[in-house]
């Protein structure tokens, strides 16, 4: 391949990452929005337990993973990753690696383009 169809590919990788981070950031943004507003905004007797603070700040944290890798792709995706283990992996579904998998998406492709990065430097 020549160098300027790698650069077309690494480019399109790119925006494919990024666009994957962003579909995930709204898909799970929408279960963070609905779980602030049963737990938090709409609560049904008291404050939540602390357990449902500590699953919260990770899926917040899963979050901002995603929109942080916007920008710096690196710091971003082992946000996401160490929050989605720690979030998915302690909530104790047992759908567990499906849902986790889900946010490989994005890495997968940041993936890609870094070894693309690197092959055509």
């Amino acid at each position: 391949m020549t160098p300027t169809t790698l650069a077309a590919i690494r480019t399109a990788v790119l925006w494919a990452a990024r666009a994957a981070c962003l579909v995930l950031t709204l898909l799970w943004g929408a279960f963070f929005v609905e779980h602030i507003k049963e737990w938090f905004i709409d609560p049904k007797g008291v404050w939540p337990p602390p357990s449902v603070w500590f699953f919260q700040a990770f899926h917040g944290l899963m979050l901002a993973g995603f929109l942080v890798a916007l920008k710096w792709d690196r710091i971003g995706m082992a946000l996401v990753l160490a929050a989605s283990v720690a979030f998915f992996g302690l909530l104790g579904l047992n759908r567990f690696p499906w849902f986790a998998l889900v946010n490989l998406i994005p890495a997968a492709l940041f993936g890609v383009y870094w070894w693309l990065a690197r092959r055509t430097a």
